[in-house]
Formats: structure tokens, sequence, C-alpha cells
């Protein structure tokens, strides 16, 4: 049997980016790359690729006030 690896730009059915899917791959099974666009609960993008788990804790570096007045860079 031959697998054909030729890609083909196929609209994905768990999310709905279109991808370069290899032809012998079908569309449910191929791990999506494009950029994943869940919000986090504080707003931040999700960093990892949308076929990959959403990341649970926020890893943005923010700058922020202490209470002395001070600023310092936090995740």
């Amino acid at each position: 049997m031959c697998l054909c690896y030729q890609p083909k730009k196929t609209v994905l059915p768990r999310c709905g980016h279109v991808q370069p899917v290899p032809c012998s791959v079908a569309a449910f099974d191929f791990k999506c790359t494009a950029d994943c666009e869940h919000r986090l609960a504080c707003g931040h993008p999700c960093q990892n690729r949308c076929g990959d788990d959403h990341i649970t804790q926020c890893s943005y570096a923010v700058t922020t006030k202490c209470v002395i007045g001070h600023r310092s860079l936090v995740k």
C-alpha cells in the first residue's frame, strides 16, 4: 500500500482552520498547527497551538506596581 504525503489545503472539522494536510491523513486525525484562539481568564491568548491542550496558567509578563510604589515585572 502506498501512502501519499502530498499536502492539500483542508478545512479541519474540529476547529475550522485551513491547514496543509497530507493526502493520506484524515482531516479529523490531523493536529492543527495554527495559533490557539482561546482566551485565558486574564484575557491573554493561550500560547499553545490549536491542536494542543490549552495552557492553565498565563505566562505573560506584566508590569505591576508594588504597595510602596516600585514597579515589578511579574507573570
